[in-house]
């Protein structure tokens, strides 16, 4: 089995039109994304368009009127935009603490010895 074999039947080519997914995939993992993130990243540049707009009309644009200065202070902090992207796609570790688990010894010692059989490790 040669090398572009492998490549061709286990991997996504990113650049090839003619197999386009259905979905959205991520290409490091080739796992589809949820319909949130979808959603989120196709109306990316709508959203970043209205930030744009809001700053540029907040602090850069003077009153109708002329005499009055912008809204806001151009260095005030921006908005932070709610755009998800494949990283929220990633399981959240639980916060839950878990107790501690009492082990009998000598049921330990049964088990370490049957994987001592098992994998020959020796002494």
């Amino acid at each position: 089995m040669s090398m572009t074999n492998i490549f061709d039947g286990n991997f996504i080519d990113p650049f090839d039109v003619t197999k386009t997914p259905e979905q959205l995939i991520n290409f490091a993992t080739g796992a589809h994304v949820n319909e949130d993130v979808e959603l989120s990243m196709n109306n990316c540049l709508t959203k970043g368009r209205e930030l744009f707009e809001s700053f540029v009309t907040e602090r850069l644009v003077e009153k109708s009127d002329g005499t009055e200065a912008p809204e806001k202070d151009f260095y005030s902090p921006m908005p932070r935009s709610t755009i998800k992207s494949m990283s929220n796609m990633k399981s959240k570790p639980s916060q839950k603490k878990q107790k501690a688990k009492l082990i009998n010894g000598t049921v330990m010692f049964q088990r370490l010895l049957a994987i001592n059989t098992y994998k020959k490790v020796t002494s």
